[in-house]
């Protein structure tokens, strides 16, 4: 049974450690926005078909208090940390005992949370990494690592540089992680001892290759990794393993994974467990993948989707503790931009989630899925009908139309990779406009002539545009690492936010490209958290200001306004529960369409998956 004891005074103030325990705060999307930044965000509501998981395997809800962002279990299965948001939306980490379901409060409450936590092999300790994410690049990448005695409740600092959560040799005596150099545009493997000391760097992964989520394996001799990497078709993940001694890098899996993320090895060595999504659009679930062979098999196998950073499992992997995730969310529409009076508008679940735009006849573009892909849909608000767009032709996300309603530009990988393409606005006619790895968010400009679009290649992410005809090179706008851009009404500026070296935030770019002249210390929370800088952002119809979604740690988002004359960001809608995906402002400005919806967390405990 846990007991509260009285924690002991240290020179560390715990409660100023950044990001939510096992949640998906700012740091945490930082750790694998190289790994999905480069995907297409989706909604899952679908199952995969694979082999199916045990008849008897078993599925049970973990309680806890408050909201949770996510747990992880102590290496003998008795013992639960997790993540606990109150009612106030601060963040503590509860530690749960599971055999009589008692629990106490071991890290207090703070506004951002704690990140990245596990156990020591004797389930005594444990670490957790600080480190402020906002608009300073610096301050994430020199993060600390701390340990904490449960006991005693005593803090101590063991080293900076830490990008991801610990993960230890079978006696406890090393530890490695992932260390990140955007000046080097790599990710390395690090090993060290328990303390921090005698740093060596295993192996590294070259941008647009990136590691995450290293677990050593029981027999001390293998790092397992997930690994996302791109190529002339496209984005792919993988799971590869280390070799201790030698840093040689051999695959697990040479399946082309949709996501592949966290990784756990067996306890008996003959495999790893892994989130992964195996094909565009599918839910993710937990997935055992054989070692050697690269056998796939299911563990989960349902309509739910299981977030990809929650998996953690007890050292005998009789236990496995995953965290289930339900999206439900419908489109809305709002007289004005502050959504003081809102009507829901005709839609399934999803709809919207992936892209939604107004035409400038005042219809609605929006995406749905249908049935295990996504497609491309009108919706006329007045009426109430919707007409499909697109059917039979791969998934397709983020349609915009042309100024004057004939065409429709959208990104779709009906032709392998991610690209742009255009239509018309019936659906018909669709022509391929760019060829690259991977692009997306296009926006036409207001003459009607180019299209604007995001592009990710082996070097780079920046914004390029692209004659509306097709047929032509792409230019080059900004090699700046650019997100979702934003057209202004004339067409002369572009709004995105972006990598700027050691600063992150607002960018105001000319569309002829440069270098921004103006930026903003702005870089919100994004309520799609699988794709945190994917966001809808768009400009004022007077051209004077910038919309985008922010979320709070009270995990409600709103919309906010920032000026071009600088200040601080305003809030212009008032929301007091839900999360915003996906918005767009009318050509008149008077009206506000968006998607919002409700996410729920839930941790399971699952037995007798083998």
């Amino acid at each position: 049974m846990l007991t509260s004891k009285t924690r002991k005074e240290t020179s560390l103030a715990t409660n100023r450690s950044t990001g939510k325990l096992f949640s998906f705060s700012r740091v945490a999307a930082l750790l694998v926005v190289l790994v999905l930044v480069g995907s297409v965000a989706y909604l899952r509501f679908k199952p995969s078909i694979q082999n199916s998981p045990r008849a008897d395997r078993k599925i049970v809800k973990v309680t806890v208090t408050g909201k949770t962002g996510g747990g992880e279990l102590s290496p003998d299965g008795r013992y639960l940390i997790y993540g606990s948001m109150n009612a106030a939306g601060l963040w503590s980490g509860r530690l749960k005992d599971l055999t009589d379901n008692t629990e106490i409060e071991l890290l207090p409450p703070t506004e951002k949370g704690y990140n990245a936590v596990v156990f020591t092999q004797d389930s005594k300790s444990i670490y957790f990494t600080g480190g402020a994410f906002g608009t300073n690049m610096n301050e994430f990448l020199q993060a600390p690592l701390y340990k904490m005695n449960i006991s005693t409740r005593e803090v101590k600092k063991v080293t900076i540089g830490v990008n991801s959560a610990v993960t230890l040799s079978p006696d406890g005596k090393r530890m490695a992680f992932i260390r990140r150099n955007t000046t080097l545009k790599e990710a390395a493997l690090i090993v060290a001892n328990e303390d921090g000391g005698d740093e060596q760097t295993l192996a590294t992964s070259k941008f647009p290759a990136v590691f995450y989520f290293p677990n050593w394996s029981s027999d001390g001799k293998l790092i397992a990794l997930g690994q996302r990497s791109l190529d002339a078709n496209g984005y792919y993940a993988s799971a590869v393993a280390v070799h201790i001694d030698s840093g040689e890098i051999e695959t697990i899996t040479s399946q082309r994974w949709s996501q592949l993320v966290a990784v756990k090895w067996l306890a008996d060595g003959s495999g790893i467990l892994a989130t992964a999504v195996d094909r565009e659009g599918q839910p993710m679930q937990i997935w055992e993948i054989s070692y050697p062979g690269g056998h796939a098999r299911n563990i989960t196998d349902d309509t739910n989707d299981y977030v990809y950073y929650a998996l953690s499992q007890s050292t005998d992997s009789s236990k496995l503790l995953i965290l289930k995730n339900t999206i439900n969310s419908s489109m809305w529409v709002a007289q004005d931009d502050r959504a003081e009076s809102v009507l829901q508008l005709p839609s399934s679940n999803g709809d919207g989630f992936n892209g939604m735009s107004w035409t400038p006849d005042g219809k609605i573009l929006y995406t749905s899925r249908s049935p295990d892909k996504w497609d491309l849909w009108e919706l006329d608000p007045v009426g109430g009908k919707s007409t499909r767009l697109t059917i039979n032709a791969g998934n397709n996300y983020y349609p915009s139309a042309s100024s004057d309603g004939r065409e429709i530009v959208f990104t779709s990988d009906r032709g392998g990779p991610v690209n742009v393409w255009k239509m018309d606005r019936d659906g018909g006619n669709p022509v391929r406009l760019t060829h690259g790895s991977f692009e997306d968010f296009p926006y036409v400009t207001p003459d009607g002539n180019w299209v604007i679009y995001r592009r990710t290649d082996q070097n780079k992410r920046g914004l390029w545009k692209v004659s509306i005809q097709g047929g032509s090179e792409p230019v080059s706008i900004t090699d700046k690492s650019t997100y979702t851009p934003a057209l202004s009404p004339d067409g002369r500026l572009i709004a995105s936010f972006a990598s700027l070296g050691a600063l992150r935030g607002l960018a105001i770019i000319p569309v002829e490209g440069g270098d921004p002249i103006k930026t903003f210390d702005v870089l919100p929370n994004s309520a799609d958290f699988d794709n945190p800088f994917s966001q809808a952002i768009h400009w004022t119809r007077d051209g004077k200001g910038v919309l985008y979604g922010d979320q709070k740690p009270s995990g409600v988002s709103n919309i906010w306004q920032q000026t071009l004359t600088g200040g601080p960001p305003q809030q212009l809608t008032n929301f007091t529960s839900g999360l915003i995906y996906f918005f767009d402002l009318s050509s008149d400005g008077k009206q506000l369409v968006f998607c919002r919806g409700e996410l729920d967390r839930e941790m399971m405990l699952v037995t007798n998956f083998r």
